[in-house]
């Protein structure tokens, strides 16, 4: 007769659901799900909020830059970072800092031109 077998599909999708997260180990990358260090940043006519970024020597950054109002170009050259901003429109980008020092970031196009000002700092400790 027909025989209804369970070692297929359906067992295999809730196999990798592990609740493993305990609040006295430190996040050292080692593991698989590392999880990355969210910031926010805000740019607007004609700044970026906060202007200096501090993170730690090799975090992993994932930087979501909310636009209020400013459309352009945003720039971080040291993380290979180029892109654009649209006014309501958060744009999240991810770098490593893996070196130690001062790294500006800067709204790229005209408003490089017209807003040398609209400029900020990553400072990797």
């Amino acid at each position: 007769g027909m025989v209804a077998t369970t070692d297929g599909s359906s067992s295999s999708l809730s196999g990798n659901i592990t609740q493993e997260s305990t609040s006295d180990t430190d996040n050292t990358g080692e593991s698989g799900d590392f999880v990355p260090l969210e910031l926010n940043l805000l740019a607007q006519e004609w700044s970026f909020v906060p202007d200096t970024i501090r993170v730690d020597q090799g975090a992993e950054v994932l930087l979501r830059i909310e636009s209020v109002d400013f459309d352009g170009g945003f720039a971080a050259p040291y993380f290979d970072i180029n892109t654009l901003l649209q006014p309501g429109r958060v744009t999240s980008v991810n770098f490593t800092a893996d070196e130690v020092g001062s790294y500006d970031f800067y709204c790229t196009g005209s408003c490089r031109t017209n807003y040398p000002e609209m400029m900020g700092t990553i400072v990797v400790e």
